[in-house]
Parts: C-alpha cells; structure tokens; sequence
C-alpha cells in the first residue's frame, strides 16, 4: 500500500549515587593543537570532578562559571539538576574535534545518571561544544556512535558535511531538551503551524486523510488512526508529561537522514524513539521535517509519530510531503 503523505525506596535509590560520585575523574584529548588540548583537558576534569562532588551535595554550580559561557553554565546545570549525572570513570581519553564554524566539540564521556526508579539503560554518552576560546557553550547527550559516523560519512560524500554537523547538532540538542524538560527550547524549535500527528493502530478507517484535514493525499486508509495536534496542544502534553513524571529519557536509533531534492535546506529525519518515564513507556518510528534556512534557529515544521512501520515495512518519510 501507499505511504502517508502529508502537506507539510529513596535512600536505597540514593546509594549508587554517593558510591561513584567519589570517582576522581580525568580528560585527556588528543589532537591539535597539544596545548589548547591539554587546556580543555583540564578544564573538562575540573569540570566533571565539581559535578561529582555536587552529586554528593559538597560542590557549587558557581564554580564551574569559570569554565563556560552563560549559556554553556544555564545548560550544564539544568542537565546536571534534572538528571543528576556523575562520572564513573578514572580517566576519559578521547579526541578534541574541531567543527566547520570554529567551534571545538568532545565526545565519548559516558556518564550515569539517575533514572529514579525508571527502567532502562542509566548510562549516557556526554557531548561538550565549546566556543573558539575552549569555553563550554553547550552540553547534551550524544548520538549511538554507529548512527553519528553514518551521518558524518554521508555527509563526505554528498557534499553537505557542514549541514550534517548541524544535523547531529540539532537532534542531540533536541533529544536532550526532552531529558532535560526543557519547554523553552522545545516550544521554539517547532514552527508556530508545525504539523504533528500521532498514529495509533486501530481497526481499518475510512478515509483517514480526512480526519486531519488534507487533500489530495494518498494515505493508505491502514490500520492505523491519525490525530493531528495544534503545536499549542503538543506543547500542553508535553508539559502534564514533564509535571507527573520525575525522570524522562528519550533515545533515537536506526536514524536516517534524506536532503530535499528541491530544497537543498530542508532535510527529513526518520529514526526509532524509545520514551522511558516514571509512569509510562513506548517506543515507535519518528519523522521530522527540519528546515535549516535560518541556521542560528532550525524549525521543525512536521512531526508525525507510528507506533510500527506499515503493512508494507515502510514508514513515515520525506517522500510522503509536499512543501508549498
């Protein structure tokens, strides 16, 4: 059939958390150039290591100012706050990677955090960019290794690496938004019309194109029933979500990214979510469609959500919108 198409115990909880907090740990990064590495170097140690120490309620936020700008410090400490991560590890060595627009990014620091009670993995990768000077200006959770080498190689050989570090950039930032319950940035990078639609498997519909609106489509009328939300109502479920839950964890996997044959900055991004939460879990096929015209604030303008692929495999993707 047709693909859719679419227009456009606390104490005992608390005691892994004091055991490996005590972990003196320390960055060394290998590149160029040796001494602005060796900098950064120490200054993620002194970094991670005051925020172990906050994990055992001895350290200060206002500490680590010194080392990021004030955008870098309000995102350290709301992922530090709401996820209360740690270092485990006696020594991280990994790569300092300079990015097309000047900016230095380092990967590979595994951190746990505390899941509260939610199930599921507690170990994530840590990704910290850093301004020109070596100021921390932002840090997130990092992409699957296997799915960040895909897109950066791809990005070799089509040309456009530049457009696929803002890629990764963008959907670990936009990953992380959900961990960290971040409304405030959630609410700006959808567009004010952003297109969001969540499918739910039900018995064979009629017509189902017309339940949200569309015409000309050529959504096959499967078993699965589509609701379109208004960003306004998106935005009010998210924000119930954030309120009863005291833990959220989002991941993407098997991520794919598609640039529009037409319009070379508008790109599609189909992946596999998992939402884990303290009182609801899923898991389901995600597509967004993200305009990168304006570079310093990329929109989303479709976000449509599957609970499994079609009855023919396929799932929700580029070639299934037309873009007016």
């Amino acid at each position: 059939m047709k693909r859719w198409m679419i227009g456009v115990g606390l104490v005992l909880s608390l005691l892994p958390l004091y055991v490996h907090a005590q972990v003196a740990s320390r960055v060394i990064l290998i590149g160029d150039p040796p001494a602005l590495c060796q900098r950064i170097g120490e200054d993620l140690t002194a970094v991670l290591r005051e925020i172990n120490c906050i994990a055992e309620q001895k350290g200060r936020y206002e500490v680590l100012k010194m080392y990021c700008t004030e955008e870098g410090f309000c995102a350290v400490r709301e992922l530090a706050e709401i996820n209360r991560f740690y270092a485990t590890r006696a020594e991280y060595r990994t790569s300092l990677l300079r990015l097309s627009d000047g900016r230095y990014e380092v990967r590979g620091i595994m951190v746990k955090v505390c899941m509260q009670g939610t199930k599921g993995n507690p170990f994530q990768e840590l990704v910290v960019t850093l301004n020109p000077e070596g100021r921390i200006c932002d840090l997130r959770y990092a992409m699957e290794l296997m799915h960040y080498q895909n897109i950066i190689e791809d990005g070799k050989k089509l040309d456009d690496m530049a457009y696929r570090e803002q890629i990764l950039q963008f959907l670990e930032i936009f990953r992380t938004a959900y961990n960290r319950k971040d409304l405030a940035y959630l609410e700006k990078a959808y567009s004010e019309d952003a297109l969001i639609i969540v499918g739910k498997v039900i018995r064979k519909a009629e017509n189902p194109s017309r339940r949200i609106g569309l015409e000309n489509s050529t959504l096959s009328a499967e078993k699965i029933r589509l609701v379109r939300l208004s960003k306004k109502q998106y935005i009010h479920g998210l924000r119930e979500a954030f309120k009863i839950n005291a833990f959220v964890k989002v991941t993407f996997d098997s991520v794919g990214v598609r640039r529009h044959p037409e319009r070379p900055r508008v790109y599609g991004i189909t992946l596999k979510q998992r939402w884990n939460s303290s009182t609801y879990s899923d898991e389901g096929y995600l597509f967004l469609m993200i305009d990168f015209r304006n570079e310093a604030q990329p929109l989303v303008h479709v976000r449509a959500w599957q609970p499994q692929p079609f009855e023919d495999h396929s799932v929700i993707n580029l070639g299934d919108f037309e873009i007016y």
